[in-house]
């Protein structure tokens, strides 16, 4: 199997592309190049050309047949709890920095790309940019303080969490960079509707900085998982997953900057299939009909 990527640095959505394939190779090697820029097509042939040595596969067909698939395609296939024709699917979004992740969602609720919209954006940091960037948007954002643990929040908080969530009518709790660990009565609130966003091939590299720990470690590909939180840490059924090379002369911070591309893609696609109802679960299976 080959994994090529392809980095278009001229336009954000296009940085992180990669493809897995059924082209056959010269070798009998599978190749299969699939990118896309949003949901439209775009010239792989001059892309190809672009792919850092690092990441060919010698053998591999210079020609490879080039599939053509949208981002959509890719990572969307009915999540049982998704959006009915009654009313809009709603979302609940914890974080505790700048938003970045929290935009790129926010951003495809607008243009419809997901079929739902923003209920409250909630931060354990009284100063941190999500809350700006959610009223700059209009959006209800609220600070909670967390109580006095330094990684989790206390028993007053947590409820305090799950009554504003609640209240707001969240039927999906979405973690945008939120550094706080939930567990016991707030997933009991929301089964399997807690997700998460993490930077690494969970299972992989779970907890902090993890592009840190793919560089230290010397893999030669990395990359982006988003999943259901459960009891554990990083240890939820996996949703979507999308991988990222580790290129020669990577440092944790090109790498971060390349993964966070991945995950502002990767993340409101995979929001909008549960939104969608186009995801189903059976215990660690995440099951996508086409």
């Amino acid at each position: 199997m080959v994994l090529i990527h392809v980095m278009d640095r001229g336009n954000p959505v296009d940085r992180a592309i990669c493809g897995v394939g059924d082209g056959r190779g010269a070798r009998g090697d599978l190749v299969h190049l699939i990118a896309f820029r949003k949901t439209r097509r775009v010239n792989c042939e001059t892309k190809l050309n672009n792919v850092p040595d690092a990441v060919k596969r010698t053998g591999a067909s210079p020609k490879p047949r080039l599939d053509f698939l949208p981002l959509a395609g890719r990572v969307c296939r009915r999540y049982q709890n998704g959006v009915t024709g009654e009313r809009k699917y709603r979302l609940g979004i914890l974080g505790s920095g700048r938003g970045t992740n929290f935009t790129a969602i926010a951003d495809a609720c607008a243009t419809g790309i997901i079929p739902a919209e923003v209920a409250i954006v909630m931060s354990d940091v009284e100063s941190a940019p999500i809350l700006d960037r959610a009223r700059e948007r209009g959006l209800a954002a609220r600070f909670i303080p967390p109580g006095n643990f330094r990684t989790k929040l206390d028993e007053a908080a947590e409820q305090a969490y799950i009554t504003a969530l609640q209240e707001a009518g969240v039927d999906l709790v979405v973690l945008a960079g939120y550094m706080r660990i939930l567990k016991g009565e707030f997933l009991r609130a929301f089964p399997q509707r807690v997700v998460n966003i993490h930077p690494a091939l969970l299972p992989s590299f779970p907890g902090l900085e993890a592009w840190r720990q793919a560089l230290d470690y010397g893999v030669k590909f990395t990359g982006v998982t988003v999943h259901f939180v459960d009891q554990g840490v990083d240890t939820g059924p996996i949703l979507a997953q999308q991988t990222v090379p580790v290129l020669a002369g990577d440092t944790p911070a090109t790498l971060h900057a390349r993964m966070q591309e991945v995950e502002r893609v990767l993340y409101p696609a995979t929001i909008a299939a549960l939104a969608r109802g186009e995801v189903s679960v059976r215990g660690r299976h995440t099951i996508w009909r086409s």
